[in-house]
């Protein structure tokens, strides 16, 4: 298993992880569930920010298949804070058959040390409530929760 930063040649194969990633996220809460045919709107939205200097976007391969990937950034915070720029990890997903096996933990130590060379010195990552083992996945990994967002239907 290996894990390299994506390109542009590799948005298709990942457009079908990351539609199990959010189909996964749907069946947790109906706030995630998404249009009819996203792929060609996600791949043009991870073009651009693959183009970006501030962002990133790994996958785990094995055997020349793409078993896992994870998305991340760099943002700036409003101007009242000490610490003003933030490491922030998006998706973060690995093929069911694939997990247990090393490739998040792969995938989010390559994340870890990008985000370490571009100058920050926290992470940060969202995560539904309502997705209890990934909780416990991301706790494991020495993160805590720090804010929670409400939400409600008007």
């Amino acid at each position: 298993m290996n894990v390299v930063k994506a390109s542009k040649e590799n948005l298709k194969e990942l457009a079908g992880l990351q539609k199990k990633y959010m189909q996964y996220h749907a069946e947790l809460d109906e706030y995630f569930v998404l249009k009819e045919n996203i792929s060609r709107l996600w791949i043009k939205y991870m073009k651009n920010l693959i183009e970006d200097e501030d962002n990133i976007v790994f996958m785990a391969v094995e055997d020349g298949k793409i078993i896992g990937y994870m998305t991340g950034n760099v943002v700036g915070r409003a101007p009242i804070y000490k610490i003003e720029r933030v490491g922030r990890i998006g998706d973060a997903f690995v093929l069911p058959e694939f997990r247990r096996k090393g490739a998040f933990t792969m995938l989010l130590e390559r994340m870890l040390s990008w985000m370490r060379a571009k100058g920050v010195n926290y992470v940060e990552h969202p995560i539904s409530t309502k997705n209890k083992i990934g909780r416990i996945v991301w706790k494991k990994r020495g993160f805590e929760d720090f804010i929670v967002f409400t939400k409600r239907r008007l």
